[in-house]
């Protein structure tokens, strides 16, 4: 074989040899596409012709074969591997729909869940409620706001009002040098035998007995005109001693012209051993009367159980009668 510039010509002989190496090169890439790049053999070109033997006219741009028997091997046995490396990164179809089982499309996602075009809308939906929802908040804290500006007054304002009122703690050291009431009279009045109801030093006065009454008709006079005398609605006399009385009772009746007044003087309650005994209760010094009152009385005596003195009034003529009377008592022993 000869060779001349960038040109090779290659003669009968050459032929005869180069038949069997395209042979070799098309058994060799079909080898290549069934796989066969497991394990790589010694490549023996046929007849004994080198690796550099040239294949083709064609040459590179230093007059070297651009084709050889070498280089046409290393691309078979690259594009055998390549080829080997292809069918272990890709799956058949029934691979790849095996795997892809799992899987929705976008047509199956959208047919079952949503959209894109409704999940943008929800999404714009709640977006547009928040803000809303915000906007409102935001209006009624403005309004609180305005409200409490309105309604209250700053914290300096409040302490420069404050200024001329007195704490709690400042009116106990205030009050300090001060007694209550309780105070007193658990230190006086204890110490003088005074007290701060019943009788004032053996004296009581009691106002206000009341009663109405038809003519010819007899009524006790009591505080909350009852007619009948219970222990808390009359004058009481002590379980013990001698008590004075002075009474006066009056009545006027609703005819406008009849009237009638005695007093009492010098009436005695004596208690002993619990039972209340009444003498000279018929002493009278003053029994006026106005008009054509008819038979008319005004009696005192002592209820036993309850130690009640008890007025009882009685008036003719006509008209109905409002009574009043009022005693005082003193009680003189022990």
């Amino acid at each position: 074989m000869k060779t001349t510039g960038h040109s090779a010509r290659i003669g009968p002989m050459g032929y005869a040899l180069f038949l069997p190496v395209l042979f070799l090169a098309a058994a060799l890439l079909m080898a290549g596409l069934s796989g066969a790049a497991s394990a790589r053999t010694q490549f023996s070109p046929p007849g004994g012709l080198p690796l550099t033997t040239q294949i083709g006219t064609a040459t590179n741009s230093d007059g070297t074969p651009a084709v050889t028997l070498g280089s046409m091997q290393e691309g078979l046995e690259a594009n055998g591997r390549h080829i080997a490396a292809l069918q272990n990164a890709i799956l058949s179809h029934d691979a790849l729909a095996a795997e892809l089982a799992p899987y929705l499309t976008q047509a199956e996602a959208e047919a079952r869940y949503a959209t894109q075009e409704a999940v943008a809308g929800a999404i714009s939906g709640a977006v547009q409620a928040e803000t809303d929802r915000a906007g409102s908040a935001e209006r009624r804290n403005a309004e609180d706001i305005a409200a409490i500006r309105s309604g209250y007054v700053p914290t300096g304002t409040l302490n420069t009002v404050l200024r001329s009122y007195v704490t709690g703690s400042g009116l106990d050291v205030a009050l300090a040098p001060y007694l209550t009431q309780d105070e007193a009279e658990a230190a006086y009045l204890s110490r003088s035998g005074g007290r701060t109801s019943g009788p004032l030093n053996g004296v009581d006065f009691l106002d206000g007995l009341v009663g109405s009454s038809a003519p010819g008709s007899a009524v006790v006079l009591t505080t909350d005109n009852s007619g009948a005398v219970n222990g808390a609605n009359c004058m009481r006399v002590p379980p013990v001693g001698i008590t004075g009385l002075t009474i006066v009772a009056a009545g006027v009746s609703s005819n406008g012209t009849d009237a009638v007044m005695q007093k009492f003087d010098g009436v005695a309650v004596f208690t002993a051993h619990g039972t209340p005994l009444m003498a000279n209760q018929g002493a009278s010094s003053n029994y006026p009367s106005f008009g054509s009152p008819g038979a008319w009385s005004v009696t005192a005596s002592v209820d036993v159980p309850t130690r009640c003195v008890v007025i009882t009034v009685r008036a003719g003529g006509s008209g109905s009668w409002k009574w009043r009377a009022s005693m005082r008592a003193e009680t003189l022993l022990p």
